[in-house]
C-alpha cells in the first residue's frame, strides 16, 4: 500500500475509533446529563463522523488498488473532504453541544455539503477509472 493511501486509512480508522469512543461516553453518561435534543444532535454528529470515516478508509483502500492518474486525483480529493467535512460538521455539533458555542454551527451545512461532494469525488473516480479500462486495458480493474 503506497503512503498516501495508507495515511488516509489510518486517518479513517482513527477517526471511527474515536466514534467509538464518543458514542461510548455518549451512551454511557453524556447523553443522560444532557437535554434530550442536545443528545440527539450529538448523536446526529456521531453518526456522520463514522460515514466520513468510512469515506477515508473507502478512499484509501481505492488508491491502494493503483487507480490511474486521473482517478487519483479525485480519490485524494474525496478523502481530504471526508476529512474536513468531519471536521465542519460533526466537530461543529460536538462544540455547540458541548459548550454552547452556538455560532459554530454555522459550519455545519458546508461539511455536510462537503460530505455529499466527497461522496461523489468517489463516485466519479471509480467512473474515471472504469472509463480508462475499457481502452486496451489502462485504469485499475476491481
Amino acid at each position: 500500500m503506497e503512503k498516501g493511501a495508507r495515511a488516509w486509512f489510518a486517518v479513517g480508522a482513527a477517526l471511527l475509533a474515536a466514534g467509538v469512543a464518543m458514542d461510548a461516553w455518549h451512551a454511557h453518561g453524556l447523553s443522560k446529563s444532557l437535554p434530550p435534543e442536545r443528545a440527539d444532535a450529538i448523536a446526529r454528529a456521531l453518526d456522520q463522523q463514522y460515514l466520513c470515516a468510512l469515506g477515508l478508509i473507502a478512499s484509501g483502500l481505492w488508491l491502494a488498488a493503483g487507480a490511474a492518474r486521473a482517478a487519483r486525483l479525485l480519490a485524494q480529493l474525496a478523502a481530504a473532504g471526508f476529512l474536513l467535512a468531519a471536521l465542519l460538521f460533526s466537530g461543529s455539533l460536538y462544540l455547540r453541544e458541548l459548550t454552547g458555542a452556538a455560532a459554530v454551527v454555522a459550519a455545519a451545512p458546508y461539511g455536510g455539503s462537503l460530505h455529499i461532494l466527497s461522496w461523489l469525488l468517489l463516485a466519479a473516480s471509480a467512473a474515471a477509472a472504469s472509463s480508462r479500462s475499457g481502452r486496451r486495458g489502462a485504469g485499475t480493474q476491481i
